[in-house]
């Protein structure tokens, strides 16, 4: 009988450790799921498990949904940077600021 407060290993439906199945999940969605390709004049930045990423010495947040991902960051003025994810704009990030701003609408008035 096992004591009282002792840990106990979940295993998954075929007796292996849980931690083997979720590896295996992870290494299959890393498959299905390719690092981001950006053109060769975008910053390419990690963000962190913070929601944070680096730019000219200076840490600034993003979000936490993008944890560990990849961003493209494209300057289109002096200070003035796109925010990328794939191919969708999230918005712009002045880093003189540094101010975020909402990406431009994309819609054009009827």
């Amino acid at each position: 009988m096992p004591q009282r407060g002792a840990v106990r290993l979940h295993r998954d439906p075929r007796s292996q450790p849980a931690q083997r199945l979720l590896d295996a999940v992870a290494a299959a969605l890393s498959r299905a799921h390719p690092p981001p390709e950006y053109p060769g004049h975008c910053e390419v930045r990690r963000v962190s498990s913070a929601g944070t990423f680096r730019l000219h010495s200076g840490q600034h947040f993003v979000s936490q949904a993008l944890n560990d991902e990849y961003i493209g960051l494209e300057q289109v003025d002096d200070g003035l940077w796109n925010i990328l994810d794939y191919d969708t704009l999230l918005g712009r990030f002045d880093d003189h600021t540094p101010h975020y701003y909402r990406a431009p609408s994309l819609k054009t008035k009827c």
